[in-house]
This record gives C-alpha cells, sequence and structure tokens, in this order.
C-alpha cells in the first residue's frame, strides 16, 4: 500500500541504543523487497542499517508485482527503531 509521504511512519518498536547512535530495523511481509533512503539503494528485507546521521528520510520499498510503497521515516540518535511493513500485491499482477 502506498502511504501518504506527508506523516512521518512511527516505529513498530523502539529501544534504547548507546548514546548518538542509531540503528533502523526494517521487516516486510514478503522476502527480499528492495530497500531504499532518500532514493539510495540500501539492500533487501529484512534489513538492518545502523550509523545513519539522525533525521528525516524518505523510505520507499519496491517489489516485483507489489504497489511501491513510500513514507518518510525519523531517525532518532540512541535508538533502535523497528519497522513491518505489508506490501499489497499490484492490482495489474496476473495470478
Amino acid at each position: 500500500m502506498a502511504k501518504n509521504t506527508d506523516e512521518i511512519l512511527l516505529p513498530e518498536k523502539q529501544t534504547d541504543l548507546s548514546h548518538g547512535q542509531t540503528k533502523i530495523i526494517l521487516r516486510t511481509n514478503k522476502q527480499k523487497a528492495r530497500i531504499y533512503l532518500n532514493n539510495t539503494y540500501q539492500g533487501i528485507s529484512p534489513l538492518t542499517i545502523t550509523d545513519l546521521v539522525p533525521g528525516i528520510y524518505f523510505l520507499m520499498i519496491k517489489k516485483e508485482g507489489y504497489t511501491p510503497y513510500t513514507t518518510t521515516i525519523q531517525v532518532l540518535p540512541s535508538y533502535t527503531q523497528e519497522y513491518y511493513i505489508q506490501l499489497v500485491a499490484s492490482s495489474n499482477t496476473i495470478r
């Protein structure tokens, strides 16, 4: 499901880290989805990204046969933030 990029997606779970460190964990209901932050490819799901500069990031997740998912996340210092993204099959996919 495409998400409104005007809203910041809140993490499913957030835990403390050492002062100043950052870590985000991105999981999807469909494995091996391509993950991008600020339009830069990061890897495939499930994916853990560490040492990001705290701030606002544009998140995009793509998988063939599924509607691209886009939203905004806020990476906070001193936290691990976990996100679970539900991808939805594209309506033009032949089954």
